[in-house]
């Protein structure tokens, strides 16, 4: 006759019911923590901008600075993204409410039928010069031997979400023929030649046709593009050109960017742990 212990089978068959009444628990737990600690507890009716930080480097201290002036009816929210196009995305579904964007793409979204408006215009120049306060320097031959920092819009992006490439240049018509070499030395199975345009928004003439003159070399093809260089000061390079920007984009600027295969160097991004990247000059 078999035996049975009714207490230890009653033990056994609730243990499995314990584990998941407790599992449920800590899940309840975990999810009242969560939107405890996660959800903002605001009265003020709060406005969300849009911002990309190698564009806008100031716009989260000035959306804070703003939202000081309004204690207690108004706060700013800095929504940080990675590119032009996620921003203008999240405009038109409404996520944000505003975006410190280039007036070329605010155009742009205006011609799909969005509704938004331009409230404010600045940084006419596109960019300023900073130094530190213990530093005395009033012009650029007093940063002789300084380290100086330098950032472009469009390169910069490209080069931040790259993050899947395992060989990263930067270049242009100044070293085509360098990373044309380069390139070759290496030996890689796939190339991506990317080119990012005005502001990594609008296609640039110049930037593909760098990208041409690269795949050509590289394929071993031997044609010029001096004539197609030339006449980009009739399209895209028509900016340098006008009276109006003499003063901050002379046509001397054109002529330095479009002399093919000045410089014999490549540029190699190097991503450090912060997340920043170095560009390395590499001989070739």
């Amino acid at each position: 006759m078999p035996f049975k212990a009714p207490g230890m089978l009653t033990s056994w068959r609730s243990y499995p019911v314990r584990i998941a009444s407790l599992a449920f628990t800590w899940l309840i737990v975990i999810t009242v923590l969560h939107l405890t600690l996660n959800t903002e507890r605001e009265a003020r009716p709060v406005i969300k901008m849009g911002y990309m930080p190698v564009v806008t480097n100031l716009a989260a201290p000035l959306l804070d600075a703003a939202s000081l002036e309004f204690p207690s009816t108004l706060r700013f929210k800095a929504i940080k993204f990675a590119s032009f196009a996620e921003m203008a995305e999240a405009l038109r579904n409404r996520e944000i409410e505003a975006a410190f964007i280039i007036a070329p793409l605010s155009v742009v979204l205006h011609q799909q039928g969005e509704d938004v408006r331009v409230v404010y215009i600045g940084n006419r120049h596109e960019s300023t010069m900073v130094v530190r306060k213990d530093l005395t320097a009033s012009s650029f031959a007093d940063l002789s031997g300084k380290t100086v920092i330098h950032t472009t819009t469009a390169g910069t992006n490209g080069l931040v979400n790259a993050r899947n490439a395992t060989l990263l240049l930067a270049g242009s018509l100044v070293n085509a023929a360098a990373i044309s070499e380069y390139i070759r030395s290496a030996g890689p199975e796939h190339v991506s030649l990317v080119a990012m345009g005005y502001r990594a928004c609008q296609p640039a003439e110049e930037d593909i046709l760098c990208a041409k003159y690269i795949k050509s070399t590289i394929s071993g093809e031997n044609r010029s593009y001096e004539k197609e260089i030339s006449e980009l000061k009739d399209n895209s390079g028509k900016r340098f050109f006008s009276r109006e920007n003499l003063d901050f984009s002379p046509p001397t600027d054109f002529f330095l960017c479009t002399m093919l295969n000045r410089f014999s160097f490549v540029l190699r991004a190097e991503r450090r742990p912060d997340g920043n990247i170095d560009l390395i000059r590499v001989e070739i």
